[in-house]
């Protein structure tokens, strides 16, 4: 392959850049702008691997910059390959001099993803655990950076495997019966056991697949709209949950009149939050926009935060909004201003909202207990992801497929079908998991997968 390069760091000034660079030609492509400051071994190509030398780049005679060069030798190496990385000063001008110093000396710039790439094509890493490094450098939470680093280290690559060697066993069995048709040994195929292994696996399938709303509400966080009427203390609550004032607070009603967002954290739990306009009969033209987003980011919500003023009895935007709400499931009812009088009717609530809490948004009463529910209803079981989790719709579309394919070979074995027809669904089934784990996946995958990632890396 040709050797590329890029800059691994995030662009900006900081103390320290990072010029990466890999391919068969990298430790001849960096020596020959590098210059090692001590007198022994000048030329970085009789380095060891896994060794530092300090020096300066220099191109056309002109010295860019003191920096220290990593030298990491294939296969022992991130992607597989001999790799260089120019450890310089940060700063956007030098950074870019010293890459355009890289290219001119015979390497190409990296493709976004290019250096993962190679690493999977080079077998030191699958597909899966080529998407953890992505999560881990997006991760937004302590939960969502541990689950990644897991799957990274091969837990969730590990599950499927151990379904794929079980799955191959039981298609030997078919395919030795097949094939030896005149031994008793392996002609009498057992298909009521195979039937039943084949029902075992289907069962871990299933609970692999359910893990996956966990996992990409650890990673990607839940959509929560806060919704009310005017004036109920909508805002108020987005302001106490943020602990800054992001939604202009007013006593005139209507004043939100576009979706505010914002995101939090509910003890490592990410809440994507939007703040909507006050639901309402409204011939202003602006509003009227406003409350019909609010009533689509409803529509949306995986998490409805319904506002009501416990001070006031329910009116008809309060039933207005409770109609609205009885068919969604995760729902919690807030009774602010509970600092006055309660004159709301909480029997009638109930009959559509399981979960109410009072608190007081303006004196900040009842928010803690507040987010304690918003984590217990989001996911009361986070399963183990020491046993690994699902975090990308490529591996939960993937493992259902398969999934659909056994359950194919186990209907077509209750009815008798020929040995051909079930090994056929079972072939099917086992592709589906070699593109899971990238074993057998094309290059418009590969393509799309990588697309995503930032360059350089």
């Amino acid at each position: 392959m040709h050797t590329i390069a890029a800059i691994s760091t995030p662009k900006g000034n900081g103390g320290i850049g990072i010029v990466r660079v890999s391919g068969d030609n990298s430790l001849n492509i960096v020596n020959k702008i590098f210059v090692p400051y001590s007198r022994k071994n000048k030329s970085i190509l009789d380095m060891p691997g896994y060794t530092a030398k300090l020096g300066k780049v220099v191109f056309k005679n002109e010295t860019l910059d003191e920096a220290i060069v990593f030298v990491f030798r294939a296969p022992k190496s991130y992607t597989g390959e001999d790799v260089v990385e120019i450890s310089c000063h940060g700063g956007l001008f030098v950074l870019d001099r010293v890459l355009d110093a890289v290219l001119s000396s015979g390497a190409d710039l990296a493709m976004p993803g290019e250096f993962t790439k190679r690493a999977v094509l080079n077998g030191k890493m699958s597909i899966i655990q080529a998407e953890s490094v992505k999560d881990i450098i997006e991760a937004r939470s302590k939960n969502a950076a541990r689950l990644a680093l897991l799957n990274k280290d091969g837990v969730l690559n590990n599950r499927i495997f151990k379904i794929k060697k079980r799955l191959t066993y039981v298609l030997a069995r078919i395919s030795v019966g097949i094939d030896y048709p005149d031994d008793e040994d392996f002609s009498n195929i057992d298909y009521s056991k195979i039937k039943e292994e084949l029902l075992n696996i289907s069962k871990d399938m299933r609970n692999l697949l359910k893990t996956y709303e966990v996992g990409r509400i650890i990673k990607d966080g839940i959509d929560t709209v806060i919704v009310g009427k005017p004036n109920a203390g909508k805002s108020s609550l987005m302001n106490a949950l943020i602990l800054k004032e992001k939604s202009i607070i007013t006593d005139i009603p209507g004043t939100t009149r576009d979706i505010v967002e914002e995101t939090i954290f509910c003890d490592d739990l990410v809440l994507n939050l939007k703040d909507t306009a006050g639901i309402r009969n409204s011939e202003n033209i602006i509003e009227k926009i406003g409350i019909e987003k609010s009533l689509e980011k409803i529509k949306e919500a995986e998490l409805v935060l319904a506002v009501f003023d416990s001070s006031d009895k329910l009116s008809c935007e309060d039933k207005k909004i409770l109609d609205l709400l009885k068919e969604k499931e995760n729902v919690i009812g807030i009774l602010n201003k509970s600092d006055l009088p309660q004159k709301i009717d909480i029997d009638h609530l109930k009959k559509v909202i399981k979960n109410l809490i009072s608190i007081s948004a303006k004196k900040n009463i009842g928010i803690e207990e507040l987010k304690k529910i918003i984590k217990k209803i989001s996911y009361n079981d986070i399963s183990d992801p020491e046993r690994g989790i699902l975090t990308t719709k490529r591996q939960f579309v993937s493992l259902e497929k398969s999934l659909n394919h056994i359950n194919n070979a186990v209907d077509q074995i209750s009815a008798n079908e020929t040995d051909d027809i079930i090994m056929n669904s079972l072939d099917f089934s086992l592709e589906e998991l070699l593109l899971l784990t990238g074993e057998k996946v094309s290059q418009a995958v590969t393509d799309e997968i990588f697309s995503k990632f930032c360059v350089g890396k």
